[in-house]
């Protein structure tokens, strides 16, 4: 099985339609893992480092990828790393792992420039957090459950009554701010609607004015979603009040051909339980089209309180070559635990 790098943003054009198909047969792959979210970020974010994609195979097809970068500091880590929810590898169910792995510690023991390997925001289900602690345990490594996301199935959707898994007292709460809010959604999609820069912009910098959210935390975001609004590949769902004015906008991921997800939501935190309700449209878009929903990272409680949706985790591997950076690490993250902050 052979080892390519795949190290400039033409080499990686040129493989795209072994990516495409390798995309469609990996267990459980998200649009995240897909070339178009890979591309696109790579083509605004090149300033940042190198490219640097592990893969195996042939010119012809490829069993294995690793979308990762390497930055000035020698970290090797996930292309998108910070941007999005769920990051992972793509691979061929009939692929040889253990050699796959074994390949990918060799070359990074050997890889002068490299220095640390940080893969994060991995979910559960993922080989890699089976297959790097077995492969890297005689090495300095360290691998933490670092966050929490939540879905709703389709399943707990369905039945008689719109969401019929809730409580009682769950039922009556959404009613009452079903009630107490007259807002209408409008669904804003390619082909239909210009990218919504403006309503964004606005419900950004009322939430920026009342403190609630940074500025800087959206910008590198905005212009990754806008070139994937381009290509289709997310839509809006926005909530406008009884006066016809935008109170939040939901950015939808179509994660895979059954399910979406929340991007990315702002909304106008003087407009009480604004955010809430636009979940509810959303929550009614996806029922009404047998779609699961994804609420993303981060456990919130008004999701956890209204919605009762399953939970995941999310976990983060670290690989230090060198020993000091390591322990360093390595009792930081040890302190904070004994001290629950972390």
């Amino acid at each position: 099985m052979n080892l390519i790098i795949i190290n400039t943003l033409e080499k990686m054009e040129s493989f795209k339609e072994q990516w495409l198909a390798l995309h469609h047969i990996t267990p459980d792959a998200t649009a995240f893992q897909g070339f178009d979210f890979n591309h696109a970020w790579w083509k605004l974010n090149q300033a940042d480092g190198r490219l640097n994609i592990l893969a195996f195979g042939s010119k012809k097809k490829l069993d294995f990828i690793l979308p990762v970068c390497l930055n000035g500091k020698g970290e090797m880590k996930f292309l998108q790393s910070g941007l999005v929810d769920y990051l992972d590898i793509l691979y061929n169910p009939d692929t040889n792992l253990h050699q796959v792995f074994s390949k990918i510690r060799e070359y990074l023991e050997q890889n002068n420039e490299i220095n640390k390997l940080v893969l994060n925001n991995i979910r559960s289900t993922s080989p890699l957090i089976h297959f790097l602690p077995a492969y890297f345990q005689k090495e300095r490594f360290y691998c933490l459950q670092h966050d929490l996301y939540s879905k709703l199935p389709y399943t707990l959707m369905s039945g008689d009554k719109f969401l019929s898994h809730l409580r009682s007292s769950q039922v009556r709460g959404l009613k009452k701010v079903d009630k107490n809010l007259q807002t209408s959604a409008e669904i804003i999609e390619k082909g239909h609607s210009r990218f919504p820069t403006t309503i964004i912009e606005t419900l950004i910098d009322r939430m920026v004015e009342n403190d609630t959210r940074e500025k800087e935390v959206y910008e590198p975001q905005l212009a990754l979603m806008q070139e994937m609004y381009e290509q289709d590949a997310i839509f809006f769902i926005a909530q406008k009040d009884a006066g016809d004015q935008y109170v939040s906008i939901t950015a939808l991921v179509r994660l895979n051909p059954d399910t979406v997800m929340a991007w990315m939501s702002v909304y106008d935190p003087k407009i009480k339980m604004s955010n809430l309700k636009n979940y509810l449209h959303v929550i009614r878009y996806c029922h009404a089209n047998h779609l699961n929903f994804d609420f993303g990272t981060g456990l919130y409680k008004y999701k956890l309180q209204n919605f009762s949706p399953e939970i995941g985790s999310l976990f983060s591997f670290y690989y230090y070559k060198k020993p000091l950076p390591f322990i360093y690490y390595f009792l930081r993250k040890t302190i904070a635990k004994a001290l629950r902050i972390i």
